[in-house]
């Protein structure tokens, strides 16, 4: 019974952290529609925070206004970790994004930022999680939509690339 208990707590976080979900019902739509160009939405008006980060994808139309669900961040290292699931032209997706205090950071955090730099993904408790880190490192992001569609693979796209460059 001392096992199983362990067992169940670990299978728990790797869950939360790896953003294995279901669509759920009630999943918000996210709309294409009157898209601000990303000329006019300037990083300089975000705060160089997880916060700042969300807001900033938000008004360039790639997050959902809904609040997020709040992730065990702690579990990877990071200082902070949010989840949005929303729906694109049929498509479940999942956001998720992590900040990492760069000036303090811990063990647990530098093996996942070093295991994303060198490979694309991170590791916790046997499964391995695609991830992609931002140009300063200081944020970490798993974007998840399995659709084929040629406008959601545009949008992921822009996403990563809105991503990596906030803050540079």
């Amino acid at each position: 019974m001392k096992k199983i208990l362990p067992i169940i707590l670990c299978a728990a976080i790797v869950f939360s952290v790896s953003g294995c979900m279901g669509t759920g019902n009630q999943l918000e739509k996210l709309s294409t529609d009157n898209v601000p160009k990303a000329s006019s939405v300037k990083q300089a008006d975000y705060d160089d925070d997880l916060e700042g980060l969300e807001k900033y994808l938000k008004k360039r139309v790639f997050l959902p206004e809904s609040e997020p669900t709040e992730m065990a961040y702690s579990t990877i290292g990071a200082v902070g970790g949010h989840r949005y699931t929303f729906m694109l032209n049929n498509s479940s997706v999942t956001a998720e994004f992590y900040e990492f205090d760069l000036k303090n950071i811990n063990e647990d955090a530098k093996k996942t930022i070093d295991s994303v730099k060198k490979n694309g993904e991170f590791e916790l408790l046997g499964i391995k999680t695609k991830a992609t880190l931002s140009d300063n490192g200081k944020y970490l992001m798993i974007y998840t939509d399995n659709s084929g569609e040629e406008l959601n693979t545009t949008r992921t796209e822009d996403v990563l690339n809105a991503f990596k460059s906030f803050k540079k």
